[in-house]
């Protein structure tokens, strides 16, 4: 069984991973979102796809409209 954390635990967790994404890059957003494309298209794990987005490539993905 997995314990939960925490709200306060959670919240300084997801900023301890985001300053160290931060430093890795010097704060170049542009070089994170290179990297986070690079490693997406290097997985065979569906990856979401936004409502404006283009249209998933993978055969058992569909394309939802906003409501």
């Amino acid at each position: 069984m997995i314990d939960k954390l925490p709200d306060g635990l959670v919240v300084e967790e997801i900023h301890k991973i985001r300053r160290a994404i931060h430093d890795r890059f010097g704060g170049d957003v542009k070089a994170i979102l290179a990297d986070a494309r690079k490693r997406q298209s290097q997985t065979s794990h569906p990856v979401w796809q936004g409502p404006f987005a283009d249209p998933p490539s993978g055969k058992n993905l569909e394309r939802r409209k906003p409501q």
